[in-house]
């Protein structure tokens, strides 16, 4: 099971839910310039599906509404080698910068990047950490063994705890703020599947850790 707590950051309230992200960047050559017109395949490695696109004019490529998994970025052009960015990492509700330098040589020559530090999200203004399975094992979550425990992992959280009555939150839901936004403004899913309670306030499904 993966858990994805997606805490939108934004100004104001946001109650539109997401299920998908972003894959975006740029392609330069070696003297920094960029390179228009370049073929970008992005696969993901798990199904096999892909996607294609050209570079624009300034050199710039976007996947949006990709389904959330690990991908194989390859982008080929006139004049250079191909060049290959393996495991990718796209999740829910986030946008991913993948900017490729090629170099020059032919295009049968291939470059292949198999594990790179990702970039510092500027694309977009929220903030979201993937909570693995093996967490939830290693971790302590409490004496209800809650995963939302673990939601202090994400940068600028308050502590996690219990609001609303037992009439009103049953399942024993735990919220948080980030970055002193409302929990309003919070986005817990399941999977990639919408796990908010119709209140916005609360996670509607506590599954068992086991």
């Amino acid at each position: 099971m993966c858990v994805l707590a997606a805490l939108l950051v934004t100004a104001g309230l946001i109650y539109g839910q997401a299920v998908s992200g972003t894959l975006l960047g740029t392609i330069l050559d070696a003297t920094g310039a960029t390179v228009p017109g370049a073929k970008v395949l992005i696969t993901e490695q798990n199904t096999g599906i892909s996607r294609n696109s050209v570079t624009t004019s300034a050199g710039y490529f976007a996947f949006p509404d990709l389904q959330p998994g690990v991908y194989t970025v390859t982008v080929e052009q006139v004049g250079f080698k191909k060049t290959v960015r393996q495991n990718v990492e796209v999740l829910v509700n986030s946008t991913m910068r993948v900017d490729v330098q090629l170099q020059t040589g032919d295009v049968t020559e291939t470059i292949s990047v198999t594990a790179e530090a990702p970039l510092l999200q500027t694309d977009r203004s929220d903030t979201g950490r993937k909570i693995e399975t093996q967490q939830l094992a290693d971790l302590p979550v409490g004496t209800n063994r809650n995963f939302q425990n673990l939601l202090n992992l994400v940068p600028g959280t308050t502590r996690a705890f219990r609001p609303h009555s037992v009439f009103f939150n049953a399942q024993g839901s735990l919220s948080t703020q980030v970055n002193g936004q409302s929990r309003l403004a919070n986005n817990v899913q399941l999977e990639g599947i919408d796990n908010n309670h119709r209140t916005g306030l609360l996670a509607a499904l506590i599954p068992p850790i086991e």
